[in-house]
């Protein structure tokens, strides 16, 4: 697949990119910078309608500076959200799982969003909600993300689904570039120190909600940002180094088909 890097081309690096490109710098480098386009899967077009729930409480409990928990609202938000997603996206269902339905990722929807509501009694309102940012960074590269909760206190939160209670460090370096974002976006009180991750979790038989605090690490978001520019540059300077600047990692755990739109192309299965 042929790409263009020229320098009028305009590059958005994403917080949300960043665990790829630390799990695999390819397959980050392929959707970002080589135009290939991934998918969504059962996981994530469910992750969207949970989100969608909790925004829709956090929304409302702003415009009404009280907090409304209605779980019937939470959840019609969630399924609608999940419907949108299977209008508008690639989603791609395991033919192999017999559970893996419209409806199923409906029903899974709703119940995360019904877990969400019983987590959000003990989260304040917050300051901002999809809070969408962005920062040039010049040479026509730009970051973006929306942060999915802040606080008033600064402390920005990530929603995340998961198949198990997630781990905090999985997401450090995300959850870090987004404060970092919030910081250089006028977000004064943005805390560059810690941060929350509120977790809807589906396990086996029962789904949990989990509130996980830890501390970010700052030196470390700094750095994978400006190694992803730098990177960048060096890739528009010569393209056909792109395979030196963005290794892949055949040991990672999305160096899978089911995964990796470069799979087919990828010089580590060659």
């Amino acid at each position: 697949m042929s790409f263009d890097l020229t320098p009028d081309t305009h590059i958005t690096l994403r917080p949300s990119g960043v665990s790829s490109f630390m799990a695999c710098p390819k397959k980050w480098a392929a959707t970002t910078l080589m135009g290939y386009r991934g998918w969504g899967s059962f996981q994530t077009a469910r992750g969207t309608g949970v989100h969608a729930g909790a925004e829709q409480i956090w929304t409302e409990s702003m415009s009404k500076n009280k907090k409304i928990i209605n779980v019937s609202q939470a959840q019609d938000a969630a399924v609608e959200s999940v419907i949108h997603t299977f209008e508008t996206e690639d989603i791609r269902l395991d033919k192999t799982d017999f559970s893996h339905t419209i409806d199923n990722v409906k029903d899974s929807a709703a119940e995360g969003a019904k877990i969400y509501c019983s987590m959000a009694e003990e989260i304040e309102i917050p300051k901002f909600v999809e809070h969408r940012m962005e920062l040039d960074m010049g040479d026509n590269i730009w970051v973006k993300g929306t942060a999915d909760y802040i606080g008033h206190d600064g402390i920005v939160e990530d929603i995340k689904t998961s198949s198990k209670k997630t781990s905090p460090n999985q997401h450090a370096a995300q959850l870090g570039v987004y404060a970092k974002l919030a910081k250089l976006t006028g977000i004064e009180n943005a805390s560059l120190t810690d941060a929350r991750i509120q977790n809807v979790a589906y396990l086996k038989n029962s789904v949990n909600g989990h509130l996980l605090p830890f501390k970010l690490n700052e030196t470390l978001s700094s750095y994978l940002i400006n190694t992803l520019k730098e990177r960048t540059i060096l890739a528009r300077q010569n393209p056909l180094e792109i395979d030196l600047l963005f290794p892949a990692n055949p040991s990672s755990f999305l160096c899978n088909p089911k995964y990796c739109a470069y799979w087919d192309d990828c010089e580590a299965h060659g």
